[in-house]
């Protein structure tokens, strides 16, 4: 029976987000396998076009609010919700499809939410190299703050000089 009590607390759960929030996770929650089954057999590049072509980039940008201070890092109220609520109802798709939720597939999946909602954003990977061990992890930026990590992401790893961009055939 706790199976029962358990399905129904996140039954409420889901039903008592928002609209906006409940769609972002149900995008997650559909994109994550799809961006790690693409990733499989193509390539970075690739999956991240066929995100693009999926989820086409907003006809009109939401604007940054003009320059950038501390306490608005990422431009207007509107705006930083946007983000902060895609950046949860990511990483809250992501207990949910653990083996599908490695750092690259979330950043893609984050990336392509944000760019959908005409939020501009950067796919970042980096690399370090410990004694025996190479390693390579991805996060999302937007306006040079990391969204999908610590804070201190930049120092871990090495970071590749530009973003991983798309380049969509006009």
């Amino acid at each position: 029976m706790d199976w029962l009590k358990l399905g129904i607390r996140k039954y409420r759960s889901f039903w008592g987000l928002g609209r906006l929030s409940r769609w972002l996770l149900l995008q997650a929650l559909l994109l994550l396998p799809l961006v790690a089954l693409s990733l499989k057999w193509g390539r970075v590049k690739w999956t991240q076009a066929g995100l693009a072509r999926l989820l086409p980039a907003a006809k009109m940008p939401l604007p940054n609010g003009g320059p950038r201070s501390s306490a608005d890092p990422v431009g207007t109220p509107d705006r930083i919700s946007k983000v902060v609520k895609t950046t949860r109802m990511v990483q809250l798709a992501v207990k949910y499809c653990q083996p599908w939720a490695k750092c690259l597939q979330k950043s893609l999946v984050l990336w392509g939410l944000l760019r959908h909602q005409g939020i501009d954003s950067e796919l970042r990977i980096g690399v370090r190299r410990e004694a025996t061990n190479f390693e390579a992890h991805a996060w999302v930026e937007c306006e040079g703050f990391v969204l999908n990590d610590a804070g201190d992401v930049r120092d871990r790893f090495a970071m590749f000089y530009r973003p991983i961009e798309v380049n969509l055939p006009s």
